[in-house]
């Protein structure tokens, strides 16, 4: 009886390890480079977070600032996810996003909607990858037209510990302007 009590301990403790690999409670800060076609580079600081409500739903919210001379890139969003939580290596995930955006011409509120994977190969190294699009409504220089903008990004955890990781991302942004971000990501 002991020993059944015991397996069953070690069992449940080994399952509640391999899902905590992947955490959708974080903040991470960052910095971020994206060059955009007209080959200026706009560059500058990101603040992004998660909380976990429920082994399924999580909320996000996103803040950056980026900029280049008289070129500003700032945007900011809150979002509602989803995440499959079905595997101990992988998770599916998509969240709605609303925010604001504002770069080069573009200043208009933001809907968008992201779906991706994550993947905990081993306990030191996580993948993460996002496709998705934005829609921003009643630009500043369409005459209040809107506009949609295509986003994907695969980014790296490189994990320190079970709170502490380095982050590092390669993001494409609306087809054309490419960039990178790195980043300190604490997980509580």
């Amino acid at each position: 009886m002991k020993k059944m009590i015991l397996t069953g301990l070690l069992a449940t403790n080994m399952y509640v390890q391999a899902n905590e690999e992947i955490n959708y409670s974080y903040l991470e800060i960052g910095y971020g480079y994206l060059d955009l076609q007209n080959n200026n580079a706009i560059k500058g600081l990101y603040l992004d977070g998660a909380f976990n409500l429920s082994d399924h739903f999580y909320i996000s919210g996103y803040v950056e600032d980026r900029d280049l001379r008289n070129i500003d890139f700032n945007r900011y969003h809150l979002s509602l996810g989803f995440h499959t939580n079905g595997s101990s290596k992988t998770d599916f995930y998509t969240d709605f996003r609303v925010g604001k955006i504002e770069y080069d011409n573009l200043d208009g509120k933001t809907a968008g909607l992201y779906a991706g994977t994550r993947t905990a190969f081993n306990d030191r190294f996580e993948l993460i990858s996002k496709v998705g699009f934005t829609h921003v409504d009643n630009i500043r220089y369409a005459d209040g037209k809107s506009a949609n903008i295509y986003e994907a990004e695969v980014k790296g955890l490189f994990k320190f510990s079970n709170n502490q990781a380095m982050s590092a991302s390669l993001e494409n942004f609306d087809g054309d302007d490419f960039g990178a971000k790195i980043g300190y990501r604490y997980s509580f």
